[in-house]
């Protein structure tokens, strides 16, 4: 009845879970740790009962050499103490710590696997806050729930056992209080999860918008957004003041209401037990001995009052982390997949139709509607159109990050729905206009993926994408490090080395989006050289707004609302007068 008042049945199932998943792969660290707790509380428990004879033996005027023993006694207890505490909480830390660092592992293998639609809908530093904010307070919670069960319940049950057995009326009557403490106890401990939650997910705004703006710094500079932008962060910064003040007053309740218990108990056993020792019932001792069971009682429950309010910030912080754990990749490999058989580099759509999910729960228009194309070995196909066409839909098809709604992709003639990802994977490269570096060395970003490939190879991809010169213009070469995004590099030196690490995957199939857009006519020159290298004795697929930059495909599918509506050749194209002719002439205009 009182744990059901202090953890709903929501709760418990949350905390076994959380136990089963996290805490019983430590056992063994756990179990010393108990041990040790154990020695604790019983060291505690000895100290109370050691008051009743010394205080006798001071009233009655014991021997001297006694009370010496006695005080040496108190005095290795208290080293028990001191020895078995330290033990138990660097146990308890380091399962703690191991079970944090393991959630972070499971969170992060978890959503590497997820779809593009999960980081869609979900800002990536919103994210990287479940990794921080979120498990820093599921640390504290496992590291107080396990020392407080252990430590401080056991210390209580010994010391209350004790009081008991020393005289159970008193300590009835100094209990007596105590469910006068649950109630508003457990009422606190849902006030403070209901804020943790909303502060902590306060604070992944927070982070991403920080992310966000510091990131395009120049932007809110140039366009004089920096008055906006210290407002909206200010008020966020606000709301996670305002929310977690709330949550400190509300925990700041439970001494209160412990001082207001334990000071009914004192009195309680102070007017009885002062009665029994007038009345010759009890000895001075004894009294001695209770009152002190009931003051070293005080601070395990203290600290067992606080431990749910934290556990409920704790709690809070693991609905959002199994938030992410218990949901479903959209994409996911059959039971039976099988690699993907390497063939020439062949791919098919055959009537594909598609809509991404949240345009299809809002019931928006498809994204591909019923569209076939084959990509031939040392072919290179274009696909071109307005904002919106579907093109780069047809990337994220063949690539697999979705699947179709109708219809079939097929790769050298095996649906893709049918081969493990990591073998289809393994058959592609992609090229982006927002190019991919990350905070390394040139030499692991060109080998990403690949960190046991050797210098000469990498060099030798380097020079096939013209950035072999550049690279050795660099502080350290190859082992110099890029920073953040590549920040140190020009955008074509950036474009080069995603090339670069293409030319060294050396798959079959090459997926271009948009490679030159962001380029200016010095740098897409050399690109295009690369891109012309790459290219060659490979399915390339590449998608384009400029469209003199595949005037050299073999083949041009134009796209409009999700439909292939003209194809063949940029000469023929450009004559025949349709949506081809019409965004030729915008783009030379630039319209």
């Amino acid at each position: 009845m009182v744990f059901d008042r202090l953890v709903s049945p929501s709760s418990a199932a949350l905390l076994a879970r959380l136990a089963r998943d996290f805490v019983k792969p430590r056992s063994v660290l756990i179990a010393w740790a108990v041990a040790w707790m154990l020695v604790l509380a019983g060291a505690t428990v000895f100290v109370a009962h050691m008051l009743e004879p010394a205080i006798d033996g001071v009233v009655k005027g014991g021997e001297p050499n006694a009370l010496w023993g006695i005080g040496l006694t108190i005095v290795g207890a208290f080293v028990v103490k001191a020895v078995s505490n330290y033990f138990a909480t660097v146990l308890v830390a380091r399962a703690g710590l191991e079970a944090v660092a393991d959630a972070r592992r499971r969170l992060y293998a978890h959503l590497a696997g997820l779809d593009l639609g999960f980081f869609q809908a979900h800002p990536v530093p919103s994210l990287a806050a479940r990794f921080t904010v979120d498990l820093f307070q599921l640390r504290y919670a496992v590291s107080d729930g396990l020392t407080s069960l252990g430590r401080d319940l056991m210390t209580l049950v010994g010391l209350v056992a004790y009081t008991f057995w020393l005289d159970p009326v008193m300590a009835a009557l100094a209990y007596g209080a105590l469910p006068l403490a649950i109630v508003p106890i457990g009422r606190l401990g849902r006030r403070v999860r209901r804020a943790a939650g909303r502060t902590q997910a306060e604070l992944g705004r927070l982070n991403a918008r920080l992310t966000e703006t510091l990131r395009g710094i120049r932007m809110v500079k140039l366009y004089g957004a920096e008055a906006v932008e210290r407002e909206r962060v200010h008020g966020l910064i606000g709301t996670v003041r305002k929310l977690t003040f709330r949550a400190e007053r509300t925990r700041a309740l439970v001494t209160p209401i412990m001082e207001l218990f334990v000071g009914i108990a004192a009195g309680a056993a102070v007017l009885y037990g002062g009665e029994q020792v007038l009345a010759g019932r009890v000895s001075a001792g004894a009294l001695a001995s209770f009152l002190g069971a009931l003051m070293l009682a005080y601070q395990p429950a203290k600290r067992l009052a606080n431990l749910h309010t934290s556990l409920q910030e704790g709690l809070a912080a693991a609905e959002r982390l199994y938030e992410i754990l218990d949901r479903a990749p959209l994409v996911q490999e059959a039971p039976e997949a099988r690699p993907l058989v390497p063939g020439s580099g062949t791919v098919r759509l055959e009537t594909v139709s598609f809509s991404y999910p949240a345009r299809g729960e809002a019931g928006g228009p498809a994204a591909l509607d019923d569209v076939s194309l084959t990509l031939a070995p040392g072919q290179v196909v274009a696909l071109v159109g307005p904002s919106g066409a579907g093109k780069s839909t047809v990337l994220t098809l063949i690539a697999r990050f979705y699947d179709p709604s109708a219809g079939r992709v097929l790769v050298d003639d095996q649906d893709v729905r049918t081969v493990t990802l990591a073998s289809l994977w393994e058959r592609l490269a992609l090229v982006g206009q927002d190019v991919v570096l990350f905070d390394d060395t040139v030499r692991a970003n060109i080998a990403y993926g690949r960190p046991d490939v050797p210098l000469a190879a990498i060099e030798a991809a380097a020079r096939q994408a013209g950035a072999h010169d550049f690279i050795m213009d660099l502080p350290q070469g190859y082992d110099t490090p890029l920073g953040e995004r590549g920040a140190r590099l020009s955008g074509g030196q950036r474009q080069r080395l995603s090339i670069a690490r293409a030319f060294l995957k050396d798959a079959p199939i090459l997926l271009l989006d948009e490679p030159t857009s962001a380029l200016d006519a010095a740098s897409e020159q050399v690109v295009q050289e690369a891109l012309a290298r790459l290219t060659q004795g490979r399915a390339t697929l590449i998608i384009a707004h400029r469209l003199e930059t595949i005037a050299h495909a073999d083949r041009i599918l134009v796209m409009q609302d999700g439909r292939i509506v003209e194809q063949g050749s940029h000469t023929d194209l450009a004559a025949r007068g349709g949506l081809y002719t019409r965004l030729l002439t915008a783009t030379r205009t630039g319209a």
